[in-house]
C-alpha cells in the first residue's frame, strides 16, 4: 500500500472495524460515509479525532438514513468522482464491516463495479475475534471479475486513549506499566511503581497471608491492630480511597505480577500496553464514569480491564463495570476479576476455612461461574489451573483434574495462564 492511500468505509458504533484496518495497511486518509444514525450518536467524530491526531486525513460524508441503496451508491459514485479529481490516487481500498448489511452491499457493488472499469481497487476487513484481517484482490482473471482472499494476523498500534476515544472518552491519571517497543520486545514504563520482588513474594507466603487476612478480621470486628508494617510489606498513602490494607497491597500485588508476566515474553502473545489505575472520563468531561485497576490493549484494536477482587464482589458492582466497558470500547472486549486463591489456604485448618466472614472469598470462583463471569486467580507462582468443588460436608476440596460432578467443579485459571487464558498468544 503506498503513500496518499485512500480508504473508505462505514461509521460504526464499532470504529475499531474501520481504524484497525486504517492503521495497519498504512492508509493516509479516510473517507467515512455517515448515516443519520451515526450522525444522532456522534460515532464518527472519535475515529476522526484519532486519524487527525496522527496528522492523517479523515472527511465525514452523510449517505442519509443509508437505507436506499441506488441513493448510497450515487453518494458514493459522486464523492469518488470529487476525491479522484481534486487527489491523483490510483487505487481505492474498501473497508467493509461497518455499519449495516445494505451499507456495505453498496460498497461491494461500487468495488466491483470499479473494478470493471480497469480500477486497481482493494477491500479489506477485520475479524476481531478471529484476530484476522482479511484482504479482498482481483484476480487474474479479469473478466470474470473473480476475486480472491488473503488473511494475515492483525497488528495495529493503538494506544489506549486512542481506543477510548473512539468510543467518546478519555483517561486521566492513568499509569502505564509496560509498552510494546516493537515485535520481539518492550519497555517497562512504571518501575518505581513496581513491588519488590520480597513485597511481591510476601503474599505467597502462608504464614504472611494469614497474618493479613487475620488483620482485616480484627479491623472489621473492632478489636485492637499490631502495627501494619508488621503485617504488610509496603507503605500506606494517607488516603486509600475507600480501599483497605489488603485491598490496596493485593492490587499492587496484581499490577505488578501480570506486568512482570507480560514483559517477560512480548513476543509470544498480543498485548501492546499495561496502564495501572485507569480512570475514565467522557471526552473533555470532568465526571469520572469508570475505573479499572489494570488495563491491557491488544494488537487487534480492544482493550481488557481486569480489577483485583481480594475479599467479596457484588453481582451489581460487576454489572455496572460491564455496562460501562460496552460504552467505553464496544462489543469486542471482556471484564475479569483477579483474586487470591490458594491451594494450601484449602488444605490446611487457614482463615478462610474457619472464619465465616472469610468463607466469600473461598467461594468466589462458585459465585462467577453462576454468573458466567471472567475470572483469573493469584494462586503462587508456577501455579497453573486446578478445579475446585464442594464435598457432602460443604467443604471446598482441590483436584488437578475435573471431578466426575463436573456440574459442582469450577476450573481456577491462574495467572501463571494469563496468555493462554486470555487467548492472547501469537
Amino acid at each position: 500500500m503506498g503513500n496518499g492511500s485512500l480508504m473508505i468505509g462505514v461509521s460504526t458504533r464499532q470504529n475499531t472495524a474501520n481504524l484497525v484496518p486504517f492503521f495497519q495497511l498504512s492508509g493516509e486518509k479516510m473517507i467515512l460515509l455517515e448515516t443519520d444514525l451515526a450522525k444522532k450518536n456522534d460515532w464518527s467524530m472519535g475515529i476522526k479525532r484519532v486519524i487527525e491526531g496522527r496528522g492523517k486525513e479523515c472527511d465525514i460524508i452523510p449517505i442519509n438514513n443509508g437505507t436506499d441503496l441506488c441513493e448510497m451508491e450515487t453518494t458514493i459514485t459522486e464523492t469518488l468522482e470529487k476525491e479522484l479529481s481534486n487527489h491523483e490516487r490510483q487505487r481505492i481500498w474498501w473497508i467493509f464491516g461497518g455499519g449495516q448489511k445494505l451499507q456495505q452491499l453498496a460498497q461491494f457493488n461500487h468495488f466491483k463495479f470499479r473494478l470493471g472499469q480497469g480500477q486497481d481497487d482493494m477491500a479489506c476487513y477485520t475479524e476481531p475475534q478471529e484476530k484476522l484481517t482479511y484482504i479482498i484482490s482481483p484476480t487474474s482473471d479479469v473478466e470474470k471479475q473473480s476475486l480472491k482472499n488473503t488473511r494475515k494476523a492483525t497488528d495495529c498500534l493503538l494506544d489506549l486513549n486512542e481506543i477510548l476515544s473512539i468510543f467518546g472518552h478519555e483517561s486521566k491519571r492513568s499509569k502505564c506499566l509496560w509498552r510494546r517497543v516493537n515485535e520481539n520486545a518492550g519497555k517497562i514504563c512504571g518501575e518505581d511503581y513496581f513491588l519488590t520482588n520480597e513485597q511481591e513474594q510476601w503474599f505467597d507466603d502462608y504464614h504472611r497471608r494469614q497474618a493479613m487476612f487475620s488483620f482485616m478480621l480484627k479491623k472489621e470486628e473492632g478489636e485492637s491492630l499490631p502495627e501494619v508494617d508488621t503485617i504488610f510489606p509496603i507503605n500506606f498513602q494517607a488516603s486509600m480511597e475507600k480501599k483497605s490494607e489488603l485491598g490496596e497491597y493485593f492490587e499492587r500485588l496484581m499490577q505488578t505480577r501480570i506486568t512482570r508476566i507480560i514483559a517477560a515474553s512480548p513476543e509470544q502473545h498480543r498485548i501492546n500496553q499495561v496502564w495501572a489505575n485507569v480512570h475514565v472520563y467522557e471526552h473533555g468531561g470532568k465526571n469520572e464514569i469508570a475505573e479499572y485497576d489494570l488495563v491491557l490493549v491488544t494488537n487487534f484494536g480492544t482493550i481488557i480491564p481486569m480489577d483485583a477482587k481480594s475479599y467479596d464482589f457484588a453481582k451489581k458492582d460487576e454489572d455496572a463495570r460491564r455496562f460501562n466497558l460496552n460504552n467505553l470500547s464496544g462489543v469486542y472486549t471482556d471484564f475479569w476479576a483477579v483474586f487470591p486463591y490458594y491451594q494450601e489456604d484449602l488444605k490446611k485448618e487457614s482463615i478462610l476455612q474457619k472464619e465465616e466472614s472469610w468463607k466469600k472469598l473461598l467461594r468466589i470462583p462458585f459465585a462467577l461461574k453462576q454468573r458466567r463471569s471472567k475470572m483469573l486467580s493469584l494462586s503462587g507462582v508456577g501455579v497453573d489451573a486446578f478445579y475446585v468443588f464442594e464435598n457432602k460436608k460443604n467443604k471446598i476440596n482441590i483436584t488437578k483434574a475435573p471431578p466426575h460432578s463436573a456440574k459442582a467443579s469450577v476450573k481456577v485459571n491462574t495467572l501463571t495462564t494469563l496468555i493462554d487464558t486470555l487467548n492472547l498468544k501469537k
